[in-house]
This record gives C-alpha cells, sequence and structure tokens, in this order.
C-alpha cells in the first residue's frame, strides 16, 4: 500500500505532483492554499504599484519569485506580472488580477505539470520520447 500524505496545493509544494503520477504515494487530503494570491495583489498591485509604478512594481514582484532557481522563468513571471499591472489600472480594481493569478496557477497546477510529467516518462505509460516537448512546454507556460 502506497505511504498516504496530506497534500497542501500551493506555491510552493509542487514537490509531492511527481510522487502523486507515479503512485508512490496517495492523497489523504486536499487543502487548497490560495491565501498568497490575494496577499500578492494586494501588496504588489494594490500598495506598491500606485505608489511606485507599474515598472517598479512588477520588477519587484519578479525580484519575490527568484527562489524558484530558473531564470528563464523570470521572462514569463515578468510578462504575466505586466498583464497583472495592466488589468489592475485597466479596470481600477485589483479582483481582476487576483482572478487571472488563480486561473494561471490552477492551470499550471492542474493541466499543464501532470501533463508534462506524464509526457517525461514519470508516470506509468508515459512515453519518454516526449520529454523535450514537455519541458519546453512547461517553460513556455511559466
Amino acid at each position: 500500500m502506497a505511504q498516504r500524505i496530506p497534500l497542501t496545493l500551493a506555491v510552493h509544494d509542487y514537490d509531492h505532483v511527481r510522487d502523486l503520477a507515479t503512485g508512490a504515494v496517495g492523497v489523504e487530503g486536499v487543502a487548497l492554499t490560495c491565501l498568497h494570491l490575494p496577499v500578492e495583489e494586494i501588496f504588489f498591485r494594490g500598495f506598491l504599484q500606485p505608489r511606485i509604478g507599474i515598472a517598479l512594481s512588477s520588477g519587484f514582484f519578479v525580484l519575490a519569485h527568484l527562489s524558484y532557481g530558473q531564470p528563464f522563468m523570470l521572462l514569463g513571471i515578468t510578462l504575466l506580472s505586466l498583464i497583472y499591472a495592466f488589468l489592475v489600472r485597466w479596470r481600477q480594481t485589483i479582483w481582476p488580477a487576483i482572478a487571472a493569478h488563480a486561473l494561471f496557477d490552477g492551470v499550471q497546477l492542474l493541466v499543464i505539470i501532470p501533463m508534462a510529467m506524464r509526457l517525461m516518462g514519470t508516470s506509468p505509460g508515459a512515453k519518454p520520447a516526449l520529454a523535450p516537448v514537455a519541458a519546453l512546454a512547461s517553460l513556455l507556460c511559466w
């Protein structure tokens, strides 16, 4: 029987996705942690953006994501940050940015990452020959 773990799906908790895909662990329960979304958007778009502008607030948003350890991914984060910033400017509220951020993170976590892992051969029945395609797809989506 597989070890059972409580799984929290949050920004930095992607480490168990591989274990779930391979069947190494089962899910005891799933807690969706979404507190970071409104906190990030309130701070970067609601607090910083009106005071220091879109460019600097987006720059600080990117710097806050340096811990991912993948410099190429910072380009995607920059683009996303600018999209969120212009959504706030256009709609004059942070709610569209929160919704867009939640949608992006949800698609990443529930669709893109599991699909890339299957294509890279980390789950039964996977096609290892498609590993480069999966890696490229996951980079482009970030």
